[in-house]
């Protein structure tokens, strides 16, 4: 019930701002965009409870049966509705299809009926621990959307357009991926929390994981960036690519602050988390204000800075609560960076020499940089390689058996 209308007082308080928001940038369109957009903060409130429900019973397949449809169908509609000139719009129902199809599909897969109920006992155990996170999630998303705010505001819609898309392509591969992982790193050392050394082993396996998947996918993206930008925007959006290829930097070294905070949290210390973000942010201040003399781009490439000193200072308590210091992670993240980079040069390379059409040489850089990528993690004998490699066979292998069961 408290996360039910939390959510409707943040909605109606960003209904009745919507009209100041859209003077702010003299676009009185955003005024329905906003008051629209924003129901998706009540529908969060209730696929929030459903989120920790299968957090807490492992259920992890059908977290990501809700993430894949969720991801796909809004996609769908999305593409669609841009096809056919809805404008912002799409992004819209794009953001709003996704938030009510996770939703519907973790109802019909959970055995989870929601009752609206206050409990005062749970209220006083989870509200100290519960309401410092959420400060933490709202000035986090607060100052996350500042560097939109400013660009929107002292430059043009145009510029502010080269940020955002910029990002689309970086922010839908992590945010899937890091989601998905999260989640299960979440409830896993919260299960774990007396025993420091398996929950370090723990913490220490996600992250060569998830950099082994996500690094590739972002330095590939930078490798590839100017074709990518041609064969899906044309050429009329160049001026993205070099918004696109740093924010790509940025979102491969995002998942190491962001599992870092994942750790704190799931130990109970969100207290710390909250006293992280008031270090963190007159930080982000400085970069973002430096970044504003010299204009929208720099402004974008400040906040990919901070980004790296913000995930350096989320390591930093790590080191007390679970033995696990900065230098350790660096060292765990290291192959995983080296191949990236190699990959990263030669793709680059393939790009520059080949003259021929922009969809065969995008197709052709993706698959050599897959190869080499593997390749070199092959030479190195990255654990994490074989980790992936077993567990592909092993799903491969349950999923033969579930068809011979069945027929």
């Amino acid at each position: 019930l408290t996360s039910f209308v939390l959510s409707c007082f943040f909605y109606l308080v960003l209904f009745f701002c919507s009209p100041f928001i859209a003077n702010i940038y003299n676009n009185q369109e955003l005024v329905s965009v906003i008051r629209i957009m924003g129901i998706s903060l009540i529908i969060s409130s209730i696929k929030n409870i459903q989120h920790a429900y299968v957090s807490r019973e492992m259920q992890f397949k059908k977290f990501f049966y809700s993430t894949m449809f969720g991801t796909v169908i809004s996609a769908v509609v999305g593409i669609a509705m841009a096809i056919n000139n809805y404008g912002v719009w799409a992004l819209v129902a794009q953001t709003l299809t996704k938030s009510v199809v996770d939703m519907l599909v973790l109802s019909i897969t959970i055995d989870l009926k929601i009752q609206i109920i206050f409990s005062k006992k749970s209220f006083k155990r989870l509200f100290p621990y519960g309401f410092k996170l959420m400060i933490t999630n709202f000035l986090g998303n607060l100052f996350n959307q500042f560097k939109n705010f400013i660009i929107g505001t002292k430059y043009t819609s145009t510029d502010l357009a080269y940020s955002t898309k910029g990002e689309q392509i970086p922010n839908v591969v992590v945010s899937n991926i890091n989601s998905s992982i999260e989640s299960v790193l979440f409830s896993s050392i919260s299960k774990l929390n007396n025993n420091l050394d398996v929950m370090k082993m723990a913490v220490r396996k996600a992250l060569k994981i998830t950099t082994f998947i996500i690094m590739p996918l972002m330095f590939g993206v930078v490798a590839c960036a100017q074709n990518i930008v041609e064969v899906l925007y044309t050429n009329k959006w160049k001026e993205i690519i070099p918004y696109l290829q740093i924010l790509s930097f940025q979102n491969a070294f995002s998942i190491i602050g962001s599992m870092n905070l994942q750790v704190i949290n799931a130990r109970g210390r969100s207290d710390i988390s909250l006293k992280l973000e008031f270090i963190k942010k007159p930080i982000f201040l400085i970069f973002i204000l430096f970044g504003m003399k010299f204009g929208p781009f720099y402004i974008v490439l400040a906040n990919v800075l901070y980004s790296f000193v913000g995930s350096t200072i989320n390591a930093i308590p790590n080191k007390k609560l679970l033995n696990y210091s900065i230098k350790e992670q660096i060292i765990d993240i290291t192959p995983n960076l080296f191949s990236s980079i190699i990959m990263l040069l030669v793709v680059m390379l393939i790009g520059n020499i080949l003259s021929i059409n922009k969809i065969f040489v995008l197709l052709i850089q993706i698959i050599l940089g897959g190869l080499i990528y593997l390749g070199i993690q092959r030479l190195l004998n990255n654990e994490s390689l074989y980790f992936i490699i077993n567990y592909v066979k092993v799903f491969l292998n349950n999923y033969i058996l579930r068809k011979k069961k069945n027929n």
